[in-house]
């Protein structure tokens, strides 16, 4: 017997509406309707492999301490990320991309001092002078951190209860 959770939600009218007379014709209870929309909506919207890389990132901004800054050197994090050869410009651009929405602070290092990456034309400054860096996670990365938690543990436990079927099984 499959446990079941009780959950509001709240539908503008004309959908409510929508959702009781498919329910009439398909002769379901508008809550399998609903339970059904919802398994498939989380089936097919799992994690990107980008998503996922996102959640290391700032797993390894972390990796020093909550709220510390963490000093990394390039190779490792695009290893860590599972970018190596031509894929380390994704991590590179991962790392951009962060930085210029808030979500982390990278600072490179240029040889003479620490900069931000913002302050460089390109993403590949990750990589030149030794790829040194000192990475902060700010609060919109932390609530994005959690957010990528949540779906991530989620999926896990759908895995383990429901594993993937070979089709037509």
């Amino acid at each position: 017997m499959s446990e079941h959770k009780k959950a509001t939600f709240n539908l503008d009218a004309d959908l409510h509406q929508h959702l009781k007379v498919s329910a009439a014709i398909q002769r379901r209870e508008m809550v399998g309707l609903l339970e059904e929309a919802l398994q498939s909506y989380f089936g097919w919207n799992r994690m990107t492999d980008i998503e996922t890389k996102e959640l290391k990132v700032y797993e390894l901004a972390d990796s020093q301490g909550k709220g510390q800054e963490a000093q990394l050197d390039f190779g490792s994090c695009a290893s860590a990320l599972g970018c190596n050869g031509s894929d380390r410009t994704i991590a590179a651009q991962l790392l951009q991309y962060l930085d210029a929405e808030g979500r982390i602070m990278v600072d490179v290092w240029d040889s003479k001092q620490y900069k931000p990456l913002r302050s460089f034309p390109d993403a590949h400054a990750v990589d030149r002078n030794g790829g040194y860096l000192h990475v902060r996670l700010t609060v919109p990365g932390r609530i994005r951190q959690e957010q990528l938690q949540q779906r991530q543990r989620f999926e896990t436990a759908q895995y383990t209860t429901h594993p993937p079927q070979a089709p037509g099984a």
